[in-house]
């Protein structure tokens, strides 16, 4: 059973997005984890990092996370292991039985538990980030329909009718303009003509 659960967990491990990216391979086009064929062993084969996406106004996120960062973490003496090679510990420790079988695996479940803590943080990494990215397309929805409705203030107007209030305006200024000359003209001589 636990051999089957470590094979699911690669093939998540292995697993691509839409777009044929390895989920947890970094920047590598392959698979994220490489596994011997004698031994079983999961090697990871990606790339350290990811590089990052600008989701606009200067605003950049990492899209997921590399397998290291996911799976890889320091057992209880500090050495560097996965799930996969705990998983498989505790598989060969229930298989060969014995007295040492159960220290074992008490061994192999508490190191496990250090490793399901490192995939729980990474969860909420991941959930993080995705919090910052719906803000992200929140605010710029909000940006497009403020910019939407400023364009239909300012620039809004029908031209056939602001050419006729224009043509309207102008005469009523040219008659202004004619008045006042006319007034501006009068003085006692032309009122007694």
């Amino acid at each position: 059973e636990l051999d089957g659960l470590r094979e699911s967990l690669l093939g998540l491990a292995n697993g691509r997005n839409a777009s044929g990216h390895s989920l947890f391979g970094g920047q590598a086009v392959g698979n994220a984890y490489d596994i011997d064929p004698v031994t079983g062993a999961a090697t990871y084969a990606g790339t350290p990092t990811l590089d990052l996406v600008e989701i606009g106004e200067g605003q950049t996120i990492q899209p997921g996370m590399t397998g290291q960062e996911v799976f890889a973490f320091s057992d209880a003496g500090g050495a560097p292991t996965d799930l996969f090679a705990q998983l498989a510990s505790l598989s060969t420790a229930l298989r060969t039985g014995g007295a040492g079988a159960a220290d074992a695996a008490r061994d192999a479940l508490t190191t496990l538990d250090t490793g399901f803590d490192k995939v729980t943080t990474a969860q909420t990494v991941l959930g993080s980030r995705m919090a910052w990215l719906e803000i992200m397309s929140e605010r710029r929805v909000d940006n497009v329909e403020r910019i939407t409705e400023e364009r239909s203030v300012m620039g809004g107007a029908d031209p056939a009718v602001t050419m006729t209030r224009l043509q309207e305006m102008m005469t009523v200024l040219e008659a202004s303009q004619a008045s006042f000359v006319r007034l501006a003209n009068l003085n006692l001589f032309s009122m007694l003509r």
